[in-house]
């Protein structure tokens, strides 16, 4: 499982998202982008990058928890 938020400074989530899904050893593992960014074209861009959940800031931990369990198989 990777968290990872889209405004990073060295890259952004949905580059390591890409690369995570282009790589055959990596390709399965659930990824969930974070991000202030709520617009339903930047969900679109997160999904369409690879991401398996995206959640919105701000947000309440239970509701990232349970996104993460249900990715899991929990």
């Amino acid at each position: 499982m990777v968290v990872s938020d889209i405004m990073m400074p060295k890259r952004s989530g949905i580059e390591v998202v890409m690369e995570l899904k282009a790589d055959p050893a990596t390709a399965a593992i659930p990824v969930v982008l974070v991000s202030a960014k709520a617009l339903a074209s930047d969900v679109r861009a997160g999904r369409e990058a690879g991401a398996d959940d995206y959640v919105t800031k701000p947000f309440e931990p239970d509701d990232l928890l349970a996104r993460v369990d249900k990715l899991v198989g929990r």
